[in-house]
């Protein structure tokens, strides 16, 4: 074992996919559903020589996703088929602190402490199945709160300049309003109209997995 040498790089450049588990109320209240994602993030090497980074990173989850087929009528009284689909995802903007204790031969663990801010959204989108119109997405609902958290980490570089990293991360969210849709509709074609869904106050307690590549320069 010897010590991390970070004296030949100063910006650090990621891109991860994510695995995400809501924990404690947030998972009953997001249908049990797991989350997954795309995550990119950029590292700055505070002092030279130390192995200590501040990196900024910005990250986008899918919640869920419902849809359903249905006919309906247009203002002409003329019945067509669409897609109803209601899509629900966050958006994160999280600042980072990092540090590697050590490493040995190609391999870097670190651990980190993070706070940032997410923006919870749902879109409704129809598409016409019979392909004669057209429709704009509708944003339904959307709140904003924050997070902060620790991860644990391990980099595997291949060669001077790039690597894989694989990453463990838990985060405790604020109080937020969520959108939560009916359970009992899970397999229902039916109208995901505002009368199916509801408003509810949840934290945003999640466990997240990422792995991806990194590149130093």
């Amino acid at each position: 074992i010897i010590a991390q040498d970070e004296s030949a790089y100063r910006f650090d450049f990621n891109i991860s996919f994510s695995f995400s588990t809501p924990l404690n109320e947030f998972k009953s209240k997001t249908d049990d559903r797991d989350h997954y994602g795309l995550n990119a993030g950029i590292y700055y090497q505070l002092v030279p020589e130390t192995p200590l980074l501040l990196g900024l990173d910005i990250g986008y989850r899918v919640m869920h996703i419902k849809s359903a087929e249905y006919p309906t009528e247009d203002e002409y009284m003329d019945t067509f088929n669409v897609r109803d689909r209601w899509l629900s995802q966050t958006l994160g903007l999280t600042l980072n602190i990092r540090y590697y204790p050590f490493s040995y031969r190609s391999w870097s663990p670190y651990i980190g402490a993070l706070f940032g801010i997410q923006h919870f959204f749902t879109i409704s989108a129809w598409t016409d199945l019979d392909g004669e119109r057209t429709f704009n997405g509708e944003s339904v609902y959307s709140d904003t709160g924050y997070n902060y958290g620790l991860n644990f980490g391990v980099e595997k570089m291949i060669d001077s300049q790039s690597g894989l990293f694989f990453q463990l991360e838990w985060a405790k969210g604020s109080n937020m309003e969520i959108l939560s849709l009916d359970n009992s509709l899970e397999d229902e074609d039916v109208a995901y109209t505002s009368d199916y869904f509801e408003i509810v106050q949840s934290s945003t307690d999640i466990l997240t997995f990422k792995i991806g590549g990194l590149f130093r320069f």
